[in-house]
Order: structure tokens, then sequence, then C-alpha cells
């Protein structure tokens, strides 16, 4: 995948549901030249990873056409363990990504 995000861990896998733990190093391709004094991975790139993650567990297609909600709630920083919490309803993918604490650094629903 990129460098620095490792092999995302299976929690939990059904038709419309998946659940997995992925580690985000500080050496992850993501964080270069974004806040150099304060790095934090770029909500684009949290994005990027839920659609991966959502084409790779739901076979949904990588075109976008409408994110009707986002929100970012707290910064990703490096060497940390998150969660993605990933749902699908036909075409609709919501998410939500928290740390290992429960605490929540993104949601949101898009269509592909």
């Amino acid at each position: 995948m990129i460098k620095g995000i490792g092999e995302e861990i299976v929690i939990e896998k059904t038709e419309n549901i998946v659940v997995l733990e992925v580690f985000i190093a500080s050496n992850c391709d993501y964080f270069d030249g974004h806040f150099p004094n304060f790095k934090l991975l770029p909500a684009v790139a949290e994005f990027t990873l839920v659609e991966k993650f959502a084409q790779k567990y739901f076979g949904m297609s990588s075109f976008v056409p409408l994110i009707p909600r986002m929100k970012f709630s707290s910064p990703l920083l490096p060497d940390t363990k998150v969660r993605f919490h990933l749902t699908r309803d036909n075409n609709k993918i919501t998410f939500e990504i928290t740390n290992m604490k429960d605490k929540k650094i993104s949601t949101g629903s898009f269509y592909a």
C-alpha cells in the first residue's frame, strides 16, 4: 500500500461491515511536508485510506460522486494505531476512524 501504513488487521468482517486495525507510522509518506513542526495525517489521506478499504473489502468503485458528510474531530498523529469501522448500505459507505481508546478521529459517509 503506502510506505508507513501497516498491514490492516481484520477485527470483524461481514457482508456489510468491516472493522480494521491499522498502524500509521511516523515514516508514512502522507506526513511528508504536511505541517513539518506538527505532523498529522491530512484529511485527504484519511479519506483515501477509507476509500481503498471500501474497494478492497466491499468491491466498491473508486469513483466517488457524492460525499454528503465528513467530520474530522481529532488529529491523526504519527505512530498511532487506529480502528477503521466501515459499513456498506448498497452503494453508500459510512465510516468512523477511532484511536484505540475509542476517541473519534473522523466520521463520514460517501457514495461509490
